[in-house]
């Protein structure tokens, strides 16, 4: 009985931790998503307890919280402002990567020493080994220890954050990469040289950084750091890249009338770019062999039914001496 109520148990973590997996394994519909880490962050405040200052949950479910939570600020990329911002917010106003982070690596009894400390303060600061207590240093000398309180805003924000991703999941959104692949036998971008893109990226990083001191500099930079995030990801989403690059040349062609001496090259690179993007996605026309040889002779049968037929006959000579 004790066997089956242990696998009982396990069940439900083991589901979790396989639904996680998928999630950088397998590339599938962003709702279902954002569904399989609402349910990730619910099952964890589910066994955050406050009260007995315990998390009660699977090391490995805890380790890989900050890989899930910077899978998820990439996901939500093309969700609306408030929803970014709103999940940005309680992250960083909770320090819940912080506390997870710490959680995840501390073992039990570390954090009943903790527990300990906090109910016999005055006996904690006599004896320095009951003292202890773990903390992570943020935002240049502040620290975050795990108290009951701070478990208490952990649960709160997980459960906040999964109600915000359920609704995220609900959601329509624009996806700026399958639209490209509607035109693949015309226009592929998987074609596009990634390394020369990054090339010119390097290059006009190098001249804004030169040439460049005003508050444009931090504008064109921080949009070129973006799209070579983007760049350097396993499967790009062109038109993320595609869309950065035409606003960078339309902010660059405004400058450049302003200050001709600074902006003209940088302007000259993006307008390469862009030639770039364009040639090198573009698929050609030609058919393969077969199916040219295939065309002409299509063509030839066509032109004799439309061509009246000649035939060739003997001269009246030649029948006169017959």
């Amino acid at each position: 009985m004790e066997l089956e109520t242990e696998k009982k148990e396990k069940e439900p973590q083991d589901s979790i931790k396989q639904s996680i997996d998928w999630l950088f394994a397998i590339p599938r519909d962003i709702s279902n998503e954002l569904k399989d880490i609402a349910k990730y962050y619910s099952f964890l405040a589910e066994k955050i307890n406050p009260k007995t200052f315990s998390i009660e949950i699977r090391q490995d479910l805890i380790q890989c919280f900050e890989s899930v939570y910077l899978l998820l600020i990439d996901k939500m990329q093309f969700y609306p402002d408030a929803i970014k911002n709103q999940i940005a917010t309680i992250n960083r106003e909770n320090h819940i990567c912080d506390i997870m982070a710490i959680a995840g690596s501390m073992e039990p009894a570390d954090l009943n020493r903790i527990k300990f400390k906090s109910s016999f303060q005055a006996l904690a600061d006599i004896i320095p080994f009951i003292g202890r207590s773990f903390r992570i240093s943020i935002d240049n000398g502040k620290y975050v220890d795990i108290t009951r309180k701070s478990l208490f805003r952990l649960k709160v924000s997980l459960n906040r954050l999964s109600s915000i991703l359920t609704y995220a999941s609900t959601m329509k959104v624009a996806d700026y990469d399958g639209s490209f692949y509607k035109f693949k036998d015309r226009y592929d971008p998987d074609l596009i040289d990634k390394n020369k893109i990054l090339a010119f990226i390097n290059i006009l990083r190098v001249q804004i950084n030169n040439n460049s001191s005003s508050k444009e500099k931090s504008i064109i930079l921080e949009k070129l750091d973006n799209i070579e995030t983007e760049l350097r990801r396993p499967k790009v989403r062109w038109g993320i890249v595609i869309t950065g690059f035409f606003i960078l040349f339309g902010f660059l062609a405004d400058l450049k009338t302003i200050a001709p001496d600074i902006y003209k090259e940088p302007y000259a690179i993006v307008q390469k770019v862009l030639a770039t993007i364009h040639e090198d996605g573009v698929v050609s026309a030609k058919p393969p062999q077969l199916l040219e040889n295939k065309k002409s002779d299509d063509k030839s049968e066509k032109e004799l039914i439309e061509q009246p037929l000649v035939a060739i006959h003997q001269k009246r000579e030649e029948y006169d001496s017959d």
